[in-house]
């Protein structure tokens, strides 16, 4: 096995984090006027839009055969629809450093479930086990210890993120077994296919539909649509088909970094010594963990 990450994989681990960096922001923006099942839907929408555009562009077409269908299914509840759902319920009643521990522990999940249910290229090893927690301690580095006394004060909420958090670690491994298909094809199938099941969510859980979101909420929903959803959907199957599911999982670890580099970028913020060495701490957490052989 390699450890070695090619610039092709670096590029859309990169892109992957800067998108969904900011989705954070643009989630507390969009629930303050949408309920969050209803927002789920409507920024899956979007990406399905986007990237059924994209796959006809390219020349490529949707999946025909019905185990597709089934597969696509089944990848679109776990990876987008409960996930969406749950995160957007959760974020809206605690902090955004809570909810990155919170997530932190998806790598680690992530990196237990494909030692059992993947191939032997994801086997846990000593080397992947000490990159995980050399990431999460670099979370707790960034954060600060001040964060963690503030777990399980809006338990439910917190309990929705993990639960948010477990799904997408699932997704991580299904997609391992993705069939087949074109990359684009892939994408715009679950978005589709998530688009259909999480229209009956939000009309259960939002029902009556009594809201009127305001110009922020929706221009959130439509980044929210074209970036971390849309365009990451096609990066994410990239990673995971190249590179397997740790260097996916480890992007988690990049997130409230990335957080870091914005507010220095759009807000004048200045980085503490915490930053620097947390980003430290997670790109050699990243090296650790290394790519996988490719499925495709």
């Amino acid at each position: 096995m390699t450890f070695s990450i090619r610039k092709t994989d670096l590029g859309a681990l990169i892109a992957l984090v800067l998108f969904w960096s900011l989705a954070f922001v643009m989630l507390k923006i969009s629930v303050a006027t949408v309920p969050p099942a209803s927002a789920a839907f409507v920024r899956i929408v979007i990406a399905a839009t986007l990237l059924w555009t994209i796959m006809r562009l390219m020349g490529e077409r949707l999946p025909e055969k019905l185990e597709h269908w089934q597969y696509l299914s089944a990848l679109g509840m776990i990876a987008n629809v409960l996930p969406f759902t749950l995160v957007l319920y959760g974020i809206r009643h605690i902090e955004s450093g809570v909810g990155a521990i919170l997530m932190g522990i998806m790598p680690v999940i992530t990196v237990v479930l494909a030692h059992f249910f993947s191939d032997h290229t994801e086997r846990l090893t000593l080397r992947k086990s000490i990159g995980v927690g050399v990431g999460f301690t670099a979370i707790l580095l960034l954060l600060g210890p001040s964060t963690l006394t503030k777990l399980g004060e809006q338990a439910l909420s917190e309990l929705a993120i993990v639960c948010g958090a477990v799904c997408f670690a699932v997704a991580a491994v299904i997609t391992r077994r993705a069939p087949e298909l074109p990359i684009t094809s892939l994408s715009a199938g679950i978005m589709l296919a998530s688009a259909l099941f999480s229209l009956p969510v939000a009309l259960i859980l939002d029902w009556p539909l009594d809201f009127r979101p305001d110009i922020p909420a929706l221009l959130s929903l439509v980044w929210l649509g074209v970036f971390p959803t849309g365009l990451a959907t096609l990066l994410y199957f990239f990673v995971v088909l190249k590179s397997g599911t740790g260097l996916l999982a480890m992007s988690n670890y990049l997130v409230p970094i990335a957080g870091v580099f914005w507010g220095a970028l759009l807000l004048g913020e200045r980085p503490n010594w915490q930053s620097f060495i947390a980003l430290a701490m997670v790109l050699l957490g990243t090296w650790l963990v290394g790519p996988s052989q490719p499925k495709r």
